[in-house]
């Protein structure tokens, strides 16, 4: 009997050293990818070498029904994003549906194109262009967030970066340098599309702050464009939302 005792404390010892093993480990795991810094678009822009023409954000919401849309809205936004530079605005009614439009910049130059529209559901979309200032984009997003958030909308927000090279990369340079970009995310699930004129690599990337749309939460692609005689390089999350 006294042997069958410590047999039964033996093996409740041993419970509790795997699990405590099994729960550091796990603790140690998250403490690891907490202290894992995140990589910022502008980062990626920086290590390609390429030269940072533009960012675009694009954002938008299915909102409230119960907010008139109406011109005193449009005007509650212009105020919220500190329009006050050639702000133009334009109401459209077509039976049931009014479309609202602002444009505007801020007292940074940044350029705003924001639409409020009930013709499939009621939205509110938010586009800011910075082709000038190299704003930091958490601030601009924050920003925009802040806005949804008064409304008590949830948005969906796309960020885009554009650079350039001088001159034509070939094919070869211009993939060496996306696929270098991507082996830095640590990305997987990766989509390939490459054809003559374009290259883009899609994925999944653990370092880059961005909930995944269809596992994907970032988008590299390059193309030349001989009318200008630069390499473009386009960097997305959670995609690419411009022409190009």
């Amino acid at each position: 009997m006294k042997r069958s005792w410590i047999g039964v404390v033996i093996i409740i010892f041993l419970c509790i050293s795997v699990y405590l093993t099994l729960y550091n480990t796990g603790y140690t795991g998250k403490a690891l990818a907490a202290q894992k810094d995140y990589i910022s678009l502008d980062k990626l822009i920086e290590q390609s070498g390429c030269q940072w023409l533009q960012t675009d954000i694009y954002a938008w919401a299915e909102f409230d029904e119960d907010y008139a849309i109406n011109e005193d809205l449009a005007h509650r936004i212009s105020e919220f994003f500190n329009l006050v530079n050639h702000v133009d605005l334009s109401t459209t009614k077509c039976g049931k549906n009014i479309q609202v439009k602002i444009r505007g910049n801020d007292q940074k130059g940044l350029m705003y194109d924001i639409i409020i529209t009930n013709k499939t559901g009621t939205h509110i979309i938010i586009n800011v262009m910075d082709n000038h200032l190299f704003e930091d984009i958490p601030i601009i997003t924050q920003k925009i967030k802040d806005f949804y958030r008064s409304i008590n909308a949830i948005p969906s927000i796309y960020t885009t970066l554009t650079g350039a090279f001088p001159g034509q990369l070939s094919k070869v340079q211009r993939k060496s340098i996306i696929e270098n970009l991507v082996n830095g995310l640590e990305a997987r699930d990766i989509q390939t599309m490459e054809d003559l004129q374009l290259i883009s690599i899609a994925g999944y990337s653990p370092l880059i702050d961005t909930a995944p749309m269809d596992k994907i939460n970032f988008q590299v692609a390059s193309r030349y464009n001989e009318y200008r005689d630069k390499t473009y390089l386009w960097i997305g999350t959670p995609v690419i939302t411009i022409e190009y």
